[in-house]
């Protein structure tokens, strides 16, 4: 397979010398002859040595990820694909730092849909580095029931997240799989598709788990009552409430607790799941079907003030900046 991410780094370190004073002579005096000079003998200065001084590069010589200033192409199965690539300044982080996948929704972009929800500068500054892909087709789609007709898109990714992985530094135990709308879906396979990623988040499409048994990510779901694309109470989906409680039951988590964080959101919380994993449903009353708080949200004159105040992005971020990151359920990747 073509290589999938050509990225440059230049790094360089200096170190100065530290200047050494010239031991001092001393003067002998002689008594009844004539004075006579004598050089003193010089005697070097002990030295220490210490224990050598080991550092461990936290990213094993992988160069840190960059931002693209523009689309970076790559080849899989013969096809052109596309992704926007944002990471943290160099220097900005001491080790790997944690990778997310943002799925754009059904007939949108990559480009139309970090526009819309801001989610890529936001997830920066937070120390995340995103990869925001380009599905295919017309209109673009995710091929999240794996039609073999239609684009290997499980693949795609798995074969980016891997070549992420091994030549940056990207910590593997911290892959994150985003997704609005048809691309909700979309994460939801790919997330389940290996043991890799450590969470899967779904907004505007709350769909029923594909993990095979021992696959327990943490699950995220965010979610609008008048959503009318993918409803919020889908029979076929099994809706919301009901499709994450399952996935509470899955993986085995403890009591749901319900809060409030604003008027019009409720949070539904599963917390001791397997692994350390959370499962969370967070449902936004009147809230329709664009990404909650994004421009085009603010813009439905349909949709409830929580649709419209509640920021989806710092809510997942907020979510995903206290993921447990138990390694060892993911090491086969």
């Amino acid at each position: 397979a073509t290589a999938l991410v050509a990225i440059v780094l230049a790094a360089c370190s200096s170190t100065s010398p530290a200047a050494v004073a010239p031991a001092p002579t001393a003067a002998i005096a002689t008594t009844g002859v004539a004075p006579a000079t004598t050089a003193a003998p010089t005697t070097a200065a002990p030295t220490t040595t210490g224990a050598p001084i080991t550092t461990v590069d936290p990213c094993g010589g992988r160069p840190p990820l960059e931002t693209a200033s523009g689309p970076v192409n790559v080849v899989h199965d013969g096809v052109v694909r596309t992704y926007l690539l944002a990471a943290p300044p160099a220097g900005a982080s001491a080790g790997p730092v944690p990778l997310i996948l943002d799925f754009h929704g059904w007939g949108g972009s990559a480009v139309g849909h970090d526009e819309n929800t801001g989610f890529s500068a936001a997830a920066v500054e937070r120390g995340f580095a995103v990869v925001t892909p380009d599905a295919l087709g017309e209109p673009m789609r995710w091929n999240f029931g794996r039609a073999p007709e239609e684009a290997d898109d499980v693949g795609f990714i798995d074969e980016l997240v891997d070549s992420i992985v091994r030549e940056r530094c990207v910590d593997p135990a911290r892959v994150i799989a985003v997704g609005h709308s048809n691309g909700s879906a979309f994460a939801s396979v790919v997330g389940c598709a290996s043991a890799r990623f450590a969470a899967i988040v779904m907004v505007s499409a709350t769909v029923p788990a594909t993990c095979p048994a021992g696959v327990t990510p943490t699950t995220i779901a965010i979610h609008g009552t008048a959503d009318g694309s993918v409803a919020y109470g889908a029979v076929g989906q099994g809706g919301a409430e009901d499709t994450m409680a399952l996935f509470a039951q899955w993986y085995g988590c403890g009591p749901m607790a319900t809060s409030a964080p604003m008027p019009g959101v409720r949070i539904d919380g599963y917390a001791d799941c397997a692994n350390g994993g959370r499962v969370e449903l967070a449902t936004i009353v009147g809230g329709t079907h664009p990404w909650p708080g994004s421009a085009q949200a603010v813009a439905d004159p349909t949709n409830s003030e929580a649709g419209r105040t509640f920021s989806a992005t710092n809510h997942i971020l907020d979510l995903l900046g206290d993921l447990p990151v138990p390694a060892e359920s993911r090491a086969g990747g």
